[in-house]
């Protein structure tokens, strides 16, 4: 988190109440009123505020580690291969109605009592990318219907992500992300539902990141804490994505890419044709012969109340056997290789952790615009689902 004596900002202390395995914690969160180094501020809908914040002094710069980081305005260069997004819609962002940042500023939501500030960070375990979230539910776990593919040096990966606004529970999420596993370092980006981080149903934007160095596991969503360096002025991460699909009609889907700059060494995100910022080389520390895994696909948090499977949606809420227009669906998929060349990946290993519930089927089209694609997700609790 940023230090304080760096900062312009007001603290309030909140004390929440939380069950774990039948103890009572008493755990604080602070709540950040005013981001150092805004310039301006913009009032939009349901009273939230957007901070336009001096780009070099976000909040990456309070990491001990960028302290004199030079900002990479845009990559040294691109995978071979990357082709123009042709997502059928641009991104709309509601708050552009209500202005527009100055020129070398970033905006960042300003956080107020009805976000949750906990730092959510993951362990590391195998090739899904697992959540801790024991300070919720002593029983709560992540359920995964995603593909994977594991191998040396990988640069990054691509695909196009449909959008849709599951149902969750109270205290849980569902979402669909992009993720780079590179020794102990997870990077993802997507999007998600989460009622408990950010207290609405919308579907919002998110990137994540986790770094484990001598036992000790950082990293966080967003911008929440110091580590990714935004660049781009014209999205919020966080904010909500508009439109979103609809049951049999319109259909929505947004293109991320996470790639690897070969000068820099920092690995960049991609949205659209919008590069949003990077992490930095200099803390996310693979290097050498490195052995990645690059996932694709949904995952829900299970809270398990009552003994009961969650009746949190994935992707559609529909299982992938009713296709196109119904069934949530990740399309496109794309591997960045060693040569920085974007191709399409082999041997796809699945993750189904509870096909009941949740499943994936995995297509392949080269002549499409589909490419390699699949169809997954799922209602939850169900007769089929307990």
């Amino acid at each position: 988190m940023a230090n304080a004596s760096r900062s312009t900002k007001v603290a309030l202390w909140i004390f929440l109440l939380i069950t774990i395995h039948g103890n009572a914690l008493s755990l604080p969160f602070v709540e950040v009123i005013l981001h150092r180094g805004t310039l301006k501020t913009l009032q939009i809908e349901d009273g939230d505020a957007i901070d336009c914040v001096d780009i070099y002094q976000q909040p990456a710069f309070d990491h001990p580690l960028l302290k004199n980081h030079t900002i990479q305005m845009k990559p040294s260069s691109y995978p071979s291969g990357l082709k123009a997004d042709d997502s059928q819609a641009k991104l709309f962002q509601p708050w552009h109605g209500h202005g527009k940042c100055p020129e070398g500023t970033i905006p960042i939501f300003r956080r107020t009592q009805k976000h949750d500030h906990h730092h959510h960070s993951v362990p590391l375990n195998q090739s899904a990318t697992p959540r801790n979230h024991s300070f919720l539910e002593g029983v709560s776990y992540s359920e995964y219907a995603q593909v994977s593919v594991s191998g040396l040096n990988f640069h990054g990966l691509k695909a196009g992500i449909n959008v849709w606004n599951p149902y969750t529970n109270d205290q849980e999420f569902s979402l669909a992300r992009v993720s780079v596993i590179a020794n102990t370092d997870i990077i993802e980006a997507g999007w998600m539902v989460n009622r408990r981080r950010y207290k609405d149903t919308k579907t919002r934007l998110f990137l994540h990141w986790t770094h484990q160095r001598l036992g000790r596991t950082r990293g966080c969503y967003d911008l929440d804490c110091p580590g990714f360096v935004q660049t781009c002025s014209d999205f919020i991460i966080g904010s909500p994505i508009k439109p979103v699909s609809e049951y049999g009609t319109n259909q929505f889907y947004i293109t991320i890419t996470i790639y690897k700059d070969i000068q820099s060494g920092n690995w960049w995100v991609k949205l659209q044709d919008k590069d949003l910022g990077y992490w930095p080389s200099s803390i996310i520390t693979s290097s050498g012969a490195t052995l990645t895994t690059l996932t694709w696909g949904g995952e829900i948090l299970n809270s398990n109340l009552g003994g009961h499977h969650t009746a949190t949606k994935m992707g559609s809420g529909r299982f992938p056997g009713d296709k196109f227009g119904k069934s949530s669906f990740f399309r496109n998929l794309a591997l960045i290789d060693e040569s920085n060349a974007l191709r399409n990946p082999p041997n796809l290993a699945p993750l189904i952790t509870s096909p009941s519930c949740y499943d994936l089927q995995v297509q392949k089209d080269t002549k499409s615009k589909f490419g390699t694609y699949f169809f997954y997700g799922g209602p939850g609790r169900s007769d089929k689902c307990p």
